[in-house]
């Protein structure tokens, strides 16, 4: 089961992605999108320090208004505290594989992870909106057994 939080609504991730992304953007991978890369890896890192901390307003405050617009901040929190609640702390995060979208004037960056909690392994889903040297979360997505069965 795959928990969804996005700027438009939570549904299936393949629709949600399509739906996000709309049909005229292509994922395509390009060296020069690397340091764009780069800024997202670390925002990840950032990411998991406030998800450890338990610091759900800094990673609303911090998202993209497309993302805000969404979801309110209230909802948002309770979504963050419950991955935090059910799986624990982030142990470790491995880098799966990236995705560069560069298209409509902006650049979003899907990185995809396993991630080592301290209850269970889980699936994460990053997309940034990469500006300049900035990286803001756009849309995030965790997938774990442990989120419903806990």
């Amino acid at each position: 089961m795959a928990f969804l939080l996005h700027p438009t609504r939570s549904l299936p991730l393949l629709p949600l992605a399509l739906a996000a992304l709309g049909s005229s953007c292509m994922w395509v991978t390009v060296g020069n999108n690397k340091q764009a890369v780069d800024m997202a890896q670390k925002a990840v890192v950032h990411f998991h320090d406030q998800l450890n901390a338990e610091n759900y307003q800094q990673i609303y405050s911090e998202s993209h208004t497309e993302f805000q617009a969404a979801i309110n901040e209230s909802k948002a929190i309770e979504y963050f505290s419950a991955a935090r609640r059910k799986l624990g702390k982030v142990r470790s995060a491995q880098l799966n594989d990236w995705k560069p979208n560069n298209a409509n004037g902006r650049t979003l960056i899907g990185l995809f992870y396993e991630t080592r909690f301290d209850e269970d392994t889980a699936r994460e889903e990053f997309i940034w909106a990469v500006n300049g040297n900035n990286a803001v979360l756009f849309r995030y997505n965790i997938d774990s057994p442990t989120l419903v069965t806990k």
